[in-house]
């Protein structure tokens, strides 16, 4: 009777180890690991079993699992399915990275999936804890895996900029086809003036409009716009804001870019009215190439002011930013016809013939006959 006692005891410790579906917990034999310094907690660093579904263990040693360590699965042929235990929060970069992965269950404790830790793998769908703070790049594949994420987690940031199908609250969202996801991306760095990732990327993706203008609104790419919000995303340049009759008019900021081999762009955020600019707005101009004395590459340009079509009309504040230091100055402009542009050292400036660069000169005649930003800057 005692036996019997006894035994029963063991077989419902082992049902408890092994977990409430019964599956046994991987044999410990068959991991590399370490006791990390920092914590005294276990890092796993390698898999050598025959196991196809594999159960990491919550504790070696008597000592909590923490880390799945860089490449600790990589291209391991066997795995199909793995469960990552209660305890863990880091899976390092590259993990299970081309691995015969398909299923993986993530625990509740995990904090941050490292660099590509599951790049290249076939899972099909898996369940992104809330617990998630950080997902870096190149983990699973968005035309194929599904997230289930919750709300107002990381996991759903992550599922909406990498452009996944995703599940949240028992709905599911499809992702959407790579011009849209391009144009939403765009809409949402400029609305959060990070206009140098707007550029990047733009570069990027060039090769994706470079024949053709877009236009996004209401969250899908359309065809032909209506009155209200949108983005026109052009070869050279993006528009974010108001619209009417299919044109810019309303608030809203144009970005322009130069494609080539340089970084720069120019910014202009003002009122538009049949397309252009008209009204009190600011125009920034990145990283120009400056021929001067002081032989400055790298200048940035704001100008702020009244705009009619296009054109500087009136007063204008002038700033100028670069390595020798920050310059102010005022100029007026009939309709964009440059009478004086001067820096606050008395030098005078123009631009020369829509090619980028900015010239200084002491003689303000040389700025005579001269037009700026409509788009020609020719005499």
């Amino acid at each position: 009777m005692k036996k019997g006692l006894i035994c029963f005891s063991v077989i419902c410790m082992l049902f408890m180890i092994s977990g409430c579906s019964g599956d046994k917990i991987t044999d410990i034999e068959y991991f590399d690991y370490e006791i990390m310094d920092t914590t005294g907690t276990v890092r796993i660093t390698g898999y050598s079993g025959p196991d196809q579904d594999v159960i990491i263990p919550q504790t070696i040693e008597k000592r909590k699992v923490t880390v799945i360590g860089e490449e600790a699965f990589y291209k391991n042929e066997v795995i199909r399915s793995v469960v990552v235990p209660n305890g863990v929060v880091t899976i390092e970069k590259s993990a299970f990275s081309k691995s015969s992965l398909k299923e993986v269950e993530l625990p509740d404790s995990l904090i941050t999936i490292e660099y590509a830790a599951f790049y290249d793998v076939e899972v099909e769908e898996v369940d992104i804890p809330e617990s998630v703070e950080n997902i870096d790049s190149l983990n699973f594949e968005n035309e194929q895996t599904v997230l289930n994420v919750a709300n107002n987690s990381y996991g759903l940031e992550y599922a909406i900029n990498k452009n996944f199908t995703y599940i949240l609250n028992g709905k599911k969202h499809e992702r959407v086809d790579e011009m849209t996801d391009l144009l939403r991306n765009v809409t949402e760095k400029v609305k959060r003036e990070e206009y140098s990732d707007v550029y990047k990327l733009i570069k990027t993706n060039s090769s994706l409009f470079e024949k053709s203008t877009y236009y996004y609104q209401n969250e899908k790419n359309v065809g032909k716009l209506s009155t209200g919000e949108a983005t026109i995303l052009m070869k050279n340049g993006v528009y974010v804001g108001k619209v009417k009759d299919n044109k810019k008019h309303g608030k809203g900021i144009q970005i322009g870019f130069y494609l080539g081999d340089g970084d720069s762009y120019t910014i202009a955020d003002g009122t538009w009215e049949n397309d252009q600019l008209n009204g009190q707005a600011t125009y920034f101009e990145s990283n120009i190439a400056v021929s001067s004395s002081m032989s400055e590459s790298n200048v940035d340009f704001t100008y702020k002011g009244n705009f009619t079509n296009n054109y500087y009309d009136g007063k204008i504040e002038a700033t100028w930013e670069s390595d020798s230091g920050t310059y102010h100055g005022t100029f007026n402009a009939d309709m964009g016809k440059l009478e004086i542009l001067k820096e606050e050292n008395g030098r005078y400036i123009y631009l020369d013939n829509g090619e980028g660069y900015y010239w200084y000169f002491t003689d303000s005649t040389a700025l005579e006959g001269w037009k700026v930003w409509d788009g020609r800057n020719s005499k």
